[in-house]
């Protein structure tokens, strides 16, 4: 896991605020508060690898805004 961002849609630009162009030259952390960044990546790896919804997690806004979100990932 690179922490990369592959993809971003215009629901995500509106919620934190960059752009397509300007997160998908960001790594994930750069989203993730630093009191819960630790925890988080352990979360995301573990369920990547089981290929599940990941729970709500919180991320940061261009405006410095939290927001709690969820994903999933695709099984590779």
């Amino acid at each position: 896991m690179t922490g990369g961002i592959l993809a971003w849609n215009p629901g995500a630009e509106k919620m934190y605020g960059w752009s397509e162009l300007e997160a998908l030259a960001m790594d994930i952390r750069e989203l993730m508060p630093e009191s819960e960044r630790e925890r988080a990546l352990a979360a995301v790896r573990r369920q990547r690898e089981a290929g599940v919804l990941e729970p709500q997690r919180q991320r940061i806004s261009k405006m410095g805004e939290v927001y709690s979100r969820s994903s999933s990932f695709p099984r590779w």
